[in-house]
């Protein structure tokens, strides 16, 4: 059977990229994705890219972290609920 993950590598670790990897932390997708962000507002601030070809790709990238670190702190929070919810009030993750 064909291994899922594809990976590419660059000369410095820094420009490796392993797609379809499990054992990434959750969290490190949303700082990849507000960084890229971020490296496409510089680009645009340096007229690198046109301003109304990235700003969809840029709306995109700052929304998908923001839905993802909200998924985190969601997660983080009902694991908080359920470990610290009174015993006389009904479970709320049912």
């Amino acid at each position: 059977m064909p291994d899922s993950n594809c990976s590419f590598r660059g000369e410095d670790w820094q420009y490796n990229a392993m797609l379809n990897w499990s054992h990434f932390r959750f969290d490190l997708y949303a700082f990849a994705y507000k960084d890229a962000a971020d490296g496409l507002v510089d680009a645009m601030a340096n007229r690198k890219v046109p301003l109304n070809t990235g700003i969809y790709p840029l709306l995109f990238l700052y929304r998908h972290a923001l839905e993802l670190q909200l998924k985190l702190m969601l997660a983080t929070a009902r694991k908080l609920t359920v470990s610290v919810w009174p015993t006389h009030l009904p479970d709320p993750s049912s």
